[in-house]
């Protein structure tokens, strides 16, 4: 099965957006954990993102405004979570 990992940068954003949109802790979470779970199932289930994110994919994370950037390296089978972001914001992701 396809491993994951959780960039220090990814997980700071996790943090501040937990902070400063008041989201419940453990739920939020558990549904960045669920959705990492089902990339690691479909790695390439996400969408592509353009400039200046080529080579990423996003996943939406149970909200409609929270996504995981994420690169996924077939030969290695690994899914790296390179950011968590609030596609709401000026110069998040867009596919």
């Amino acid at each position: 099965m396809t491993r994951s990992e959780l960039s220090r940068l990814a997980l700071h954003d996790l943090d501040l957006l937990i902070a400063t949109r008041q989201l419940p802790e453990v739920e939020t979470r558990a549904r960045v954990s669920a959705t990492v779970s089902v990339l690691c199932a479909h790695p390439e289930s996400g969408q592509w993102v353009g400039p200046p994110f080529d080579g990423a994919r996003m996943a939406g994370v149970g909200w409609g405004w929270l996504c995981l950037l994420y690169l996924y390296d077939e030969a290695a089978d690994v899914v790296s979570i390179v950011r968590c972001f609030d596609i709401r914001t000026r110069g998040a992701p867009r596919p």
